[in-house]
């Protein structure tokens, strides 16, 4: 799913299929914490044995710094995406819950309409429509 998809997604249930598939990576990524941190530490390991070879302690910590550079961009994003997940499923129940305030108004607003009454066709007569409405609707 691509980032533009969580902004147009408003379906609960797909949402949560996301969070479900998200979480299912999220746990694979913590699986593989271990490794990392295993392999880094022999790198550190593998760096001070040759530290009589410049170029080749140089080169071991380019690859470590990128492994983990790599690696922190990867649970930063992850996490980022877990955030957007569930941001998105909060404001799809608040979007279902204020559509629900919003057609119980309509319907209650509904029954005080006359459509056999005729339009105004003055200002002072819409105007004076418009406050009679304001406060009944407060």
């Amino acid at each position: 799913m691509k980032a533009d998809d969580l902004a147009l997604t408003t379906n609960v249930n797909q949402l949560k299929q996301y969070l479900a598939r998200h979480k299912e990576v999220q746990k694979g990524i913590q699986q593989k914490q271990h490794q990392v941190e295993t392999i880094l530490k022999a790198g550190k390991a593998l760096k001070e044995k040759c530290r009589p070879f410049p170029n080749d302690a140089e080169s071991l910590s380019k690859m470590m710094k990128d492994l983990r550079t790599k690696w922190e961009s990867a649970t930063t994003k992850a996490a980022g995406r877990q955030h957007r997940l569930e941001s998105a499923l909060v404001r799809c129940g608040q979007l279902k819950e204020a559509l629900g305030v919003l057609k119980e108004w309509l319907l209650s607003q509904e029954s005080s309409l006359d459509p056999s009454a005729p339009l105004p066709i003055d200002t002072d007569s819409v105007n004076h429509s418009i406050q009679h409405n304001k406060v009944r609707s407060v």
